[in-house]
C-alpha cells in the first residue's frame, strides 16, 4: 500500500511526510532507492546496469523514448 501511495507523491511531499512521524522517517529514503534508482529501473532490461551505464558513457550514448520519459517524469 505504501508503494502505491508513495508513487503519487512528489519528492517534496515525501519529505513533508517523513517529518510527520518517526515511523515514516525512512519514507523518502525508501522511495529514492525503489523509485528513482536508475540501476533498479534498468534491471528490467539488462543483467548488469552499472556495466551497461559505463559502456554508454564510453560510447557517449543516451537512453531516449518512453522509458526515459517515464523515469524522469517520476
Amino acid at each position: 500500500i505504501f508503494k502505491s501511495i508513495a508513487r503519487q507523491l512528489s519528492p517534496m511531499d515525501l519529505i513533508h511526510l517523513r517529518q510527520t512521524s518517526r515511523g515514516l522517517h525512512s519514507a523518502y529514503d525508501t522511495a529514492v532507492k525503489t523509485q528513482w534508482g536508475i540501476n533498479r529501473a534498468l534491471q528490467k532490461f539488462v543483467k548488469d546496469p552499472k556495466a551497461f551505464r559505463n559502456k554508454m558513457g564510453q560510447m557517449s550514448s543516451v537512453i531516449s523514448g518512453e522509458f526515459a520519459l517515464r523515469f524522469f517524469d517520476r
